[in-house]
């Protein structure tokens, strides 16, 4: 999809079937939806299972404490929602606790946020819906993505 080759958010895929393979294993991932982010941040930790490229965009980032944090590369995911409908997302590499997704990167790649006590959710521009869960106080969503075994290559960039 366009959003995907621009760089930015989310491009998501008609649903798919669980792929099988003996050197990966899903994972789990809960993404938080940040309005303070500058740009979709993947900790360390799940970047380093994948291929890592270059540094893209800014060198460095700052904490909401002013804190600086540096931007160690990038990567490119596809993720899976419950309902296995895939997205791939970039995502800058950083010493962070848990993935975030960029509420302005998503607003400019054209996709809407609805925050309702009741009912949250990304309107994508293909009408498409991702919930939002509120309950831990923060917006979230949860993703599955393909992460290798222990001892395996590292997964390739699409």
């Amino acid at each position: 999809g366009k959003d995907a080759a621009s760089g930015r958010v989310l491009a998501l895929e008609s649903p798919v079937e669980e792929a099988k393979s003996a050197q990966t294993k899903w994972q789990k991932l809960v993404v938080t939806l940040d309005s303070g982010a500058s740009d979709n941040v993947m900790p360390v930790h799940l970047a380093k299972q994948q291929c890592m490229g270059p540094v893209k965009g800014v060198k460095e980032f700052a904490t909401a404490t002013g804190f600086k944090i540096p931007n160690l590369g990038s990567v490119t995911m596809d993720m899976y929602l419950p309902d296995w409908r895939k997205f791939s997302s970039n995502w800058s590499v950083a010493d962070v606790k848990r993935p975030l997704l960029s509420m302005t990167k998503v607003l400019q790649n054209g996709h809407k946020v609805v925050m309702d006590a009741k009912c949250s959710y990304i309107q994508m521009k293909s009408g498409q819906r991702i919930n939002l869960d509120l309950s831990t106080g923060v917006p979230t969503f949860s993703t599955w993505v393909l992460m290798p075994f222990p001892g395996q290559p590292k997964m390739t960039q699409a």
